[in-house]
């Protein structure tokens, strides 16, 4: 099976950067395959990022190589990162993209690319995932380098963005980390077992709406609300045949917390 390359950024689809990032690809590894995971990542936006990094590694197989380039630092000095975890390796820059899960796998490990160690051109001060990302991807990918070719082990990065749920009796804390293109606010809450077992007074809180827990969207009245599982394993916030970020604002950042009666 040819190498896979997934590629996560920032820079939309309207210009050209994508296009050249997988030429530059293809110029070092032809063979390689190239899936889009995301490129409509609002600018800048870490824990956003982050969430769909975390969330859709696993669906692909084990060797694939993982662009991330959200990178508001790119040419400053924020180092860039190797990391490999699950059977996977990840490339990003130093930003806080690697969420808490990613970096506690047992088996993780992260090295700090020595960059000038690499020999590439001289690089730009704004397209690292030209000059930088791409080139290397397509080395890893084809075995051209190995992950522990590119440096020391990092002892020190930029903390996870994606924070971790707080969980107490009856309550997870979390909060709004994206909305996707239907409008629904998804969070970063997974639904305990125990809280599914237990059910009474069961409800998703934002600010001072509360939805209920339903199990598919049909299950909603037409224009009406609740929260669901989505296919990625956290609760969302939805609104029936239509736009939950239209009904309720952005709310990208905010607090939610899930809330039951424990028995």
């Amino acid at each position: 099976m040819p190498a896979l390359i997934t590629l996560l950024t920032d820079f939309g689809l309207s210009d050209p950067y994508v296009g050249v990032m997988k030429g530059v690809i293809y110029s070092r590894a032809s063979d390689v395959r190239i899936v889009d995971v995301s490129h409509g990542v609002p600018p800048q936006d870490i824990r956003w990022a982050s969430y769909w990094l975390e969330r859709a590694y696993a669906w692909f197989p084990r060797g694939t190589v993982h662009i991330a380039v959200i990178d508001p630092g790119v040419g400053t000095d924020r180092a860039v990162l190797v990391h490999e975890a699950h059977g996977h390796v990840f490339l990003v820059p130093d930003n806080g993209l690697l969420s808490h899960s990613l970096r506690s796998s047992a088996d993780a490990v992260t090295r700090r690319v020595d960059v000038p160690a690499l020999a590439y051109p001289t690089l730009s001060s704004t397209f690292h995932g030209r000059e930088l990302f791409a080139p290397l991807a397509a080395e890893l990918a084809s075995a051209q380098r190995q992950p522990s070719e590119l440096g020391e082990i990092a002892q020190n990065i930029v903390a996870p963005r994606l924070s971790e749920t707080v969980t107490s009796p009856g309550r997870v804390d979390g909060h709004i980390v994206c909305v996707d293109h239907f409008g629904n606010l998804i969070t970063n809450i997974e639904l305990p077992a125990r809280a599914a077992e237990e059910r009474a007074n069961l409800g998703l809180h934002l600010g001072e709406h509360a939805f209920s827990l339903v199990e598919t969207y049909g299950q909603l009245e037409v224009g009406a609300s609740g929260t669901l599982v989505n296919s990625f394993g956290t609760l969302e916030i939805v609104s029936r045949d239509a736009s939950a970020r239209r009904n309720y604002g952005d709310a990208l950042g905010s607090p939610v917390s899930l809330r039951w009666s424990p028995k």
